[in-house]
């Protein structure tokens, strides 16, 4: 079987090695699902003897794996940066709540003195619970909820701004 003539039989023994994985994963074995993904590996660089080795870039940090997995190294980083408040650290305009920044503490328990400029998405919690899409609006210097003067004023307001570096 170490030739190249022999590529479709170490092909099929791969397959097998991972159909056991994955019967090893749904029994919660996943010490020998990992060994069997090892095995995996070997039988595909036989396989494929041209293949050469980039990384160990798996989680399981398999030595014996030298697939073409791409370096994640080039790829940006996701961070979130978190504020908090209490609703009545706002003030009402009509039925809506304006929390002004300086209300805000971030996540390190600083005063906040601005919300992110760029930033892929938010998430507001309100008494501990998230808050459907729509119904708050986001500036660099306030939140306003929409509907807020309905809010105690003990509530407190966390906003979650989601980035990539």
């Amino acid at each position: 079987m170490g030739d190249k003539g022999d590529s479709l039989a170490w092909i099929n023994k791969a397959i097998s090695d991972l159909k056991d994985a994955k019967q090893n994963i749904k029994k919660g074995e996943h010490v020998d699902a990992e060994d069997d993904a090892k095995e995996a590996c070997k039988y595909i660089m036989k396989a494929f003897p041209d293949l050469k080795q980039k990384k160990k870039c798996h989680p399981t940090g398999c030595c014996s794996c030298y697939c073409r997995c791409k370096d994640l190294s080039h790829r940006q980083r996701i961070t979130s940066r978190k504020f908090f408040a209490k609703v009545s650290g706002g003030t009402l305009a009509g039925q809506d709540l304006v929390i002004p920044i300086s209300s805000f503490s971030d996540q390190d328990g600083g005063i906040a003195t601005l919300f992110p400029f760029n930033y892929e998405f938010t998430t507001l919690y309100v008494n501990g619970m998230m808050q459907q899409n729509g119904i708050f609006a986001v500036t660099h210097s306030a939140i306003i909820i929409a509907g807020g003067a309905n809010l105690d004023q003990d509530d407190p307001v966390a906003v979650e701004f989601i980035m990539q570096r």
